[in-house]
């Protein structure tokens, strides 16, 4: 008679974390990119200076778009941010993101907090800090600890002004502060997505928590 199709098996990984690590991993290859034109002007800078040297000339040194962008570095200088050079043997940046990743998909949160952290701590001025500081934020969630996760989420809006983790971070801070009982405070955090990231997923999460409140999506004068 008819063939019987067999249930499509379900993901291992919490879906959650499901959309955040396929942009991460966007994200990651777009770092990549950037560090490979990055080398590539410093090679055109080199082979510039020794021509200058053989010719006796100054050289202008190649532009182009090689300096990684600001879109997920943190504000002020290294100095400001905290971070310091990794000490000798420590995980490269790469180790340290994929493994945090890997474990925090896996539930392994006490685990990936550890490897976030260390990026940060080592890696604060590369174009994936911002993701590990909104993962911070997401264990910590996770683990219902809602204050450091609100903490961690504001960490991600006010030192990476251009970080694509913005919508995701105060969506998740208005959770958190509403799980907390602070609905003042959560209701503005969900409106704000509203206004500022029209058309995304979390403009569509944001426009449902506030429905199932009962509160409209706009402030009422």
């Amino acid at each position: 008679m008819f063939k019987r199709i067999p249930a499509r098996a379900s993901t291992l990984c919490p879906r959650r974390f499901r959309v955040s690590r396929t942009t991460d991993n966007l994200e990651e290859i777009k770092s990549r990119l950037g560090k490979l034109n990055q080398q590539l002007v410093d090679l055109q800078n080199s082979v510039q200076s020794v021509d200058a040297k053989i010719s006796g000339t100054t050289p202008a040194p190649a532009t182009g778009t090689a300096t990684p962008t600001a879109s997920s570095r943190p504000t002020g200088s290294a100095s400001s941010s905290g971070s310091s050079a990794a000490p000798p043997g420590a995980p490269s940046a790469d180790t340290l993101y994929s493994n945090g990743l890997r474990d925090v998909t896996s539930g392994k949160y006490d685990l990936a907090r550890s490897e976030f952290q260390d990026y940060l701590k080592y890696y604060a001025e590369t174009d994936l800090a911002s993701n590990a500081q909104f993962y911070l934020g997401e264990i910590a969630y996770s683990q219902k600890n809602l204050e450091l996760a609100v903490a961690e989420y504001e960490k991600v809006l006010n030192n990476y002004p251009k970080s694509f983790k913005l919508a995701p971070a105060r969506l998740k801070k208005g959770m958190a502060l509403i799980d907390l009982g602070q609905k003042t405070g959560g209701v503005r955090e969900l409106r704000e997505v509203v206004k500022r990231y029209p058309g995304t997923e979390e403009d569509r999460r944001a426009r449902a928590k506030l429905k199932e409140l009962g509160v409209p999506i706009t402030a009422t004068r």
